[in-house]
Order: C-alpha cells, then structure tokens, then sequence
C-alpha cells in the first residue's frame, strides 16, 4: 500500500487528481484495525503493523520512512509473557511517538490493550499493559495537554462495554471509565476532542444483529456528561472504522452489512449529533468498506476498499461535500 503525506492528499484532492508518487510493500502484517499511519512535521512516516517471532509468538513493529519512501528504522514491542499485535493508533506529541494496540497473555490467552512511547530515533521508552479485570482492547488514541485518551471495549461479567481513559506521557492512567448502553454489546471506536470534551463515537447492539452508531460525552477529566444513540443512520449491522469533526460537522466511514456482503458507507452528523445524511457504495456485490478520512476545505476525503472477483482488494478513495455531494471516486490496484 502507497502511504502518503496529509499534505499530498489535501492538495491533490483540490485538484480532483491524485498521483502516486511511490509504493513500498513492507514485510510487517496488518490486521483489523489496518496499518496505523502518522505523519510528523518533515513529513516522515510513521507505519505500524506485526511480525511473527521466531518461536511462534508476534511483535507489534514500529518503522520510519521518509517521504522518498526509504526505511529510517524499524522496532518492536515485544514481552515474554504476551503478544504484542493488532496496532490501533500513532499519535505525537511533536517529539515522540505513541502507540496502542492489544495483548494476549500466552498463559491465559485473554487481552488487554497496551500504550507504549517510543522515541523519533526508534528508542523505546517505555510501554504500559492496562491489567484491569475482562477483555479488553483499544480502537482509538489522540494527544491533547500533555495527556493520551483511549478509547475501546472492555469485558465485564461477561457483557461488553464502552471504554475511555487517560494517561499522562509517562503511561500513569489518570483515570478510566466504562458505560453500559443497552445491555448487550458496546464498543468505542473513535476519540476526538471539542474543546475539553472528549467526544466518543461506536456502536452498540440495540437488539442482535441490529448496530447503532452511538456517541458518549466526557469531560477531559473523566466526567460522564451525556449520550446519544443515531438510528437513523442503520438499517442493519454497521461497523465504525474512523470519524472527524471538520468545518462543524461529524463525518464517519465505515461499512453497512448488506444481505452476505458489506458496502462501503460515509456518514454525516451535525455538532448536535443529529443525523443529516450519508452514502453508500457497493462494487459488483462483494465486500467493501471505509477506514480513514481526511478533512479538506469544503468537505472531506474518504479512503477504504473495494474487494475484486479474484479475492483481492483495491484501495477506494472518494470525495464529498459537506452536503453530501460526491465529487469524485478513484479506485487504485497496486
């Protein structure tokens, strides 16, 4: 997969033409949450993905590549009593680079979700494993006054419920909260801040088989403020890849199940949560999706896949109005 620059894609998305300018297929794996991307201030990049160990186990791998596309560096997160894999998130505070992610336990085989900072020169500098009771895992992470926020799912008495935490950048958590929606599955998916609010976006299991894109409100300090379920965006089961507030509006993408096959699926909020509209898009009747999006003036880019006939899956990027309005669609076969 091409990984480019927040400058290169805002400006070719003005210009309704996007040129790649390089390719690099690296060796570490991706996998649900796909290859967590950042882009500092030299415009260096920032990959994170898992590799195998030698004895059976993974490592998650943390690289840097400059934006010629040469490899600066590569590390790992590693233990002998877990597995690091599944990478959700790279965020910076303008000098290091913090990853979350999940951990199995080799003994029990249950998860927790993990932090870790690592320096713009590969070091290490320290890791931290939530050990609250249940399974737990992270979707979300964003920087803000010197602290992480998290979000995700956490197991309780067998029930799944929302999670979000904060954690000072030394990995001390300076607190953590769970909320129950319905009583069947929550889950967190995406953070963003407005102001000093943390504002939380996933979804929640009305009845099975039936998701909601559900929202929660926090204060940075951890105080529960409030809660708003979006029906109006689901028919069926809804996944929630990615979400941003831009220009006053909550743009979501996703995937919307469609009888045996998911569609790629973009969502459009207002600041009050109300439900304004959104769009679908289905290729030839086989799986497809949406996991990133990019705001840019007037609107925003949304970026996914589309599976093809012969089991492959080639990278979607479409652009929208703040009105909903679709400007173009590019589908790219590496």
């Amino acid at each position: 997969m091409a990984f480019f620059s927040a400058s290169q894609i805002s400006l070719s998305a003005q210009n309704t033409v996007i040129t790649q300018l390089w390719v690099d297929i690296g060796v570490v794996q991706t996998g649900s949450f796909g290859a967590p991307t950042l882009v500092d201030a030299s415009d260096n990049i920032y990959r994170a993905g898992f590799a195998k160990q030698a004895q059976g186990g993974t490592d998650v791998i943390l690289q840097k590549i400059d934006n010629e596309g040469t490899l600066l560096w590569s590390t790992a997160l590693n233990s002998s009593s877990v597995n690091f894999y599944e990478p959700s998130k790279l965020v910076t505070d303008g000098s290091s680079i913090y990853v979350s992610g999940v951990v199995t336990y080799l003994a029990s085989g249950t998860t927790d979700f993990f932090l870790a900072q690592v320096s713009s020169g590969g070091t290490v500098q320290w890791i931290h494993i939530d050990v609250t009771t249940g399974n737990d895992a992270v979707a979300d992470m964003i920087y803000h006054s010197n602290s992480l926020y998290v979000c995700g799912t956490t197991e309780r008495n067998g029930s799944y419920d929302m999670l979000v935490a904060s954690y000072d950048t030394d990995g001390a958590n300076q607190w953590l909260q769970t909320k129950d929606y319905n009583g069947n599955k929550d889950g967190a998916a995406v953070i963003n801040i407005d102001g000093s609010d943390l504002f939380i976006n996933g979804a929640g299991e009305a009845s099975p088989g039936q998701w909601d894109i559900i929202s929660w409100y926090y204060s940075d300090a951890g105080t529960y403020l409030a809660e708003q379920n979006n029906t109006g965006t689901s028919t069926g089961n809804d996944e929630l890849k990615d979400g941003v507030l831009n220009n006053g509006f909550i743009n979501l993408t996703g995937s919307s199940l469609a009888g045996t096959h998911t569609d790629f699926k973009v969502v459009c909020l207002d600041a009050n949560n109300n439900y304004l509209w959104s769009d679908t898009y289905d290729k030839a009747g086989l799986n497809d999706g949406g996991t990133a999006l990019v705001p840019v003036a007037g609107g925003f880019v949304a970026t996914g896949y589309v599976s093809t006939s012969i089991g492959n899956e080639d990278v979607l990027i479409r652009k929208y109005d703040t009105l909903g309005n679709l400007a173009w669609t590019q589908e790219i076969d590496y």
